[in-house]
């Protein structure tokens, strides 16, 4: 997985790898079904810094019209890895669902999506 922000000048460094291990059914005129599981290793390095103008509308004594406020942001995940549990389903050879729940510790997700191939 790559994610490139816009939203800010500093650097964002992101590892996401999802080994997966299941079996796959054929289910005849029902389509296939896979079901899996596995893991979800998520390492995310963040180290945000800036500055914000925030404009108080009028004249505050010492502040002026407008406060500046730096900040800075280290943020790394508590918990690297949780387990996943999914399955596909294609219905049809042009249409499929997947769904997929991640579990444990610290992170908990859910991800699902509709497939339609042409």
């Amino acid at each position: 997985m790559y994610a490139d922000l816009d939203i800010t000048d500093s650097e964002i460094k992101t590892l996401n790898v999802s080994p997966r291990v299941g079996i796959t059914t054929d289910l005849g005129q029902w389509g296939a079904l896979a079901l899996y599981t596995g893991a979800t290793y998520l390492k995310a390095d963040l180290e945000l810094t800036g500055r914000v103008t925030i404009p108080l509308g009028s004249d505050i004594g010492f502040l002026g019209k407008a406060l500046e406020v730096d900040y800075a942001i280290d943020q790394r995940n508590k918990d690297k890895w949780n387990f996943l549990v999914g399955g596909n389903w294609d219905i049809a050879k042009s249409f499929g669902l997947q769904a997929e729940v991640g579990f444990g510790e610290s992170r908990n997700n859910v991800i699902s999506s509709v497939t339609y191939r042409f």
